[in-house]
């Protein structure tokens, strides 16, 4: 879909590339030039069944293959690049039928198949649902990647003799150029070999001097291997299983490849080639486990043998399970909820990567499994009452990265935050700025709240001490670069000539900013959540620099602040419309549209009180509210589009910013209600998770939410709305350089009678409290207590 024609770009979701004005292909070396293949965009990836591990993450359609010859987004992915996209199972010249489909807790899947009516070449018939087939996989993270088992059990009472083939594609495209962002660009096709019977090996020299190696090991071996097919006649015994194991290698090397985490394999970025600092050789600057994966990477083109690699799926569900016990836990007397907040709780879990050491959340799978300002910091933000080191691993490594010159390629300027982080073969030869990027207006104040929330729920001024240069320049960079017309206004306008994105706040699709007319809004562009967010920002660090002795710092905020809340309120609201406008445009004139995004505005606390009511009416009005949640944009305006990526869609993270807004102005039922529909909708998806997004259609038209089809499943804000919606309900306040928590006019979920809140986390206290409804009220107990803390109850 295209972007322009009223709904989202379904290959490239959030945004989509300018031209590259780098103008013609270049040389990759000596006397080779770059090819090019026309992009693509890839088809629905709503009913795909992932498994991640770090960096390392694997998408299939529900049968367990990655289908080949079509343009799509299933494969094997690691560091920005598709090292696999087709694996098919067969058995004779059919592929099984699906029975069931499970994503587990997030590093493994499990299909349950069986076949279809098969004639052998042989004569003998093979009826229907005879062999049942068990295929699992577990992604071990990078190097090792993924272990497989496919058992085949003969439910007949004659035995078989099957022949099953597995065929292979592996073309590693750049992730921009499988979202159809970018054309491909190489410097030759990727190479293939068998080593021996059980090893096919692909092998790809990228156009920025990275070997990109997989590897792929068969037990027992094929009888035959041909270019990218392996074949076997498989004996099946009656009522027998039989297993056959496949095994995936990846690996990086040559210059500038990637220096890894020793532990998780993560990118460097100060060491990758975009950055101008080559990592080293084969082996230089490389974990031993990565050297072992080059060296047998190497081994496999020789026509030598890999070692067995071993299954950690036990390692990796006792992870799993120690990151929910560390965390803090909820339950209830609605198995559903309990569900629900489980599900949501291992999909961070699963989206919890590594970099640096630093552990964040990578925005969504599988488009942006990066480091992602908005997207990392609001999902921080959503966690805090659950694990608060994510929000202070996250605040670092967005500090490290800080801009500290002015670049146009990469929108880069001195205090901003960046916006996205890519270790791909385009980033690294210089194709695209996403090296970092900074096209977000957003990200630099979502920085800073987080740092002030942060300091709320762990009592200490350790961090901010520690990011306090970074915080001076990311204020600076409020006023003085965020700021294009000195109006007092933090907005942007990329200019005609600007490579990125058009538009720089969440709704960031080319028409995600809109008029009543069904224009396109005219830079520069002031968002009006991103003035809450600036709002908001310049009051949480007021308050550190109070706490920190610093007085006439802290005042000069908060008069800025007031002043932007004046000017908000003089030149945002509509009078005829009840609500803020979406943005303003060039000469100030207003987007007089009515859109969801004020809801974020109320969250920060940036509205008047005497017009939340009427924000909240426009918000939970029938244009807006769908049933599933609020649509991003008013079915009555004239762009509206129940599948337009930001006009008209439901966004989850979206509508927990409204729900919590509507607590801080005293709308408490109406942030049940939210609470309750997204509640509801994530039930009517597979495993109870929700998407990034989804259509906007109402109940009335549809007895379920209907899928967005390139949405990112599981997504980080997405997955964090539910935990963070809860909190918002129970009416948790921070408090921890006080020692107090105060919990302001709880409220429990429709349905729910009881619910435990375990070892939350405030300070260096830790408290379990209980929830309980009496009619109308709902009554807070303490079951257990570890540290000092005073806990402060109001109605």
């Amino acid at each position: 879909m295209d972007a322009r024609s009223g709904a989202a770009d379904g290959a490239t979701g959030k945004r989509r590339q300018r031209a590259d004005r780098r103008g013609a292909p270049r040389a990759a070396g000596p006397g080779r030039l770059l090819t090019r293949r026309v992009a693509r965009q890839p088809g629905s990836i709503a009913d795909a069944v992932v498994a991640k591990n770090g960096p390392v993450y694997f998408l299939t359609d529900p049968s367990g293959r990655i289908p080949i010859g079509y343009a799509h987004g299933y494969g094997l992915y690691y560091h920005d690049c598709r090292f696999l996209d087709g694996y098919e199972l067969r058995i004779g010249r059919d592929r099984p039928d699906v029975l069931a489909a499970c994503s587990g807790e997030g590093f493994a899947t499990e299909f349950q198949l069986t076949n279809g009516a098969i004639d052998l070449s042989d004569g003998t018939h093979v009826p229907k649902e005879r062999v049942g087939i068990r295929w699992t996989r577990v992604v071990d993270g990078p190097g090792l990647a993924l272990r497989e088992t496919l058992a085949f059990t003969n439910y007949g009472v004659e035995p078989l003799e099957l022949p099953l083939a597995l065929h292979f594609s592996a073309t590693f495209e750049d992730l921009f150029v499988v979202r159809g962002m970018k054309a491909r660009r190489t410097v030759s096709p990727p190479r293939r070999s068998w080593a021996e019977r059980d090893l096919l090996a692909f092998v790809y020299d990228g156009a920025d001097h990275i070997r990109r190696t997989l590897a792929i090991r068969f037990d027992p071996p094929p009888q035959a291997g041909r270019n990218a097919t392996a074949r076997w006649r498989l004996a099946l015994a009656p009522q027998r299983e039989t297993t056959l194991q496949v095994t995936f290698e990846l690996a990086e090397s040559g210059r500038g490849a990637h220096r890894a985490d020793p532990q998780a394999g993560e990118p460097n970025p100060a060491g990758s080639a975009a950055s101008g600092s080559p990592a080293g050789d084969r082996a230089g600057g490389r974990p031993a486990g990565q050297r072992a994966v080059v060296a047998a990477a190497a081994r496999a083109e020789d026509g030598r043998p890999l070692p067995r690699p071993a299954t950690r799926a036990a390692d990796l569900q006792a992870a799993a399970d120690r990151w929910l016990e560390e965390s803090a836990g909820v339950h209830t007397d609605q198995p559903r909820l309990d569900r629900l907040l489980r599900r949501s709780l291992l999909d961070l879990r699963m989206l919890r990567t590594v970099l640096d050491g630093r552990h964040y959340f990578a925005a969504g799978v599988p488009w942006y499994v990066t480091l992602f300002g908005r997207d990392s910091i609001i999902s921080a933000l959503q966690m805090l009452a659950f694990d608060p080191d994510v929000a202070a691993d996250t605040l670092r490594l967005l500090a490290r990265l800080q801009g500290t010159r002015t670049d146009e390629w990469r929108l880069e300027q001195p205090g901003k935050i960046p916006h996205e982080l890519r270790v791909g073969e385009l980033a690294n030869e210089g194709a695209i700025p996403y090296t970092p990027f900074y096209g977000s207006i957003d990200a630099t104040p979502l920085w800073l709240i987080l740092l002030g929330r942060h300091a709320a729920w762990t009592g200490s001024l350790d961090l901010f001490r520690e990011l306090r240069d970074h915080a001076d320049a990311a204020l600076a960079w409020l006023e003085r670069y965020g700021d294009v017309d000195g109006d007092g206004f933090l907005e942007y306008d990329c200019g005609p000539t600007a490579d990125g994105i058009v538009n720089q706040g969440w709704k960031d699709s080319d028409d995600g900013i809109v008029n009543a007319d069904g224009s396109i809004a005219r830079p520069p562009i002031a968002l009006v959540e991103v003035q809450g967010y600036a709002w908001r920002a310049r009051i949480e660090l007021a308050d550190l620099f109070a706490r920190d002795g610093q007085p006439e710092r802290a005042a000069g905020l908060r008069r800025t602040a007031d002043a932007l809340r004046d000017r908000f309120e003089r030149e945002f609201w509509l009078p005829d419309r009840g609500t803020y406008a979406l943005a303003l445009q060039r000469d100030h004139e207003p987007c007089a549209v009515v859109s969801s995004n004020p809801g974020h505005a109320l969250w920060t606390g940036i509205v008047a009180e005497e017009r939340a009511p009427a924000v909240r009416a426009s918000l939970l009005g029938h244009d807006m509210f769908s049933g599933w949640g609020i649509r991003t944009l008013s079915r009555r305006e004239r762009r509206y589009n129940p599948v337009g990526y930001h006009l008209g869609t439901v966004w989850p993270h979206d509508n927990a910013f409204t729900a919590a807004g509507f607590r801080r102005y005293g709308l408490d039922d109406d942030a049940l209600r939210i609470f309750d529909a997204m509640a509801a909708a994530a039930g009517r998806f597979h495993q109870g998770r929700l998407p990034e997004l989804f259509a906007g259609f109402s109940p009335e038209g549809f007895a379920q939410p209907v899928h967005y089809p390139v949405a990112c499943h599981p997504q980080a804000w997405a997955a964090g709305s539910v935990p963070f919606l809860l909190a918002e309900l129970l009416g948790l306040e921070p408090d921890a350089f006080a020692g107090t928590l105060r919990v302001r006019r709880p409220h429990l979920p429709t349905g729910v009678d009881r619910l435990d809140l375990e070892r939350l986390r405030l300070g260096e206290a830790r408290v379990s409290l209980r929830f309980l409804r009496s009619r109308d009220t709902v009554h807070v107990e303490t079951l257990g207590q570890e540290g000092d803390l005073r806990i402060e109850t109001s109605d």
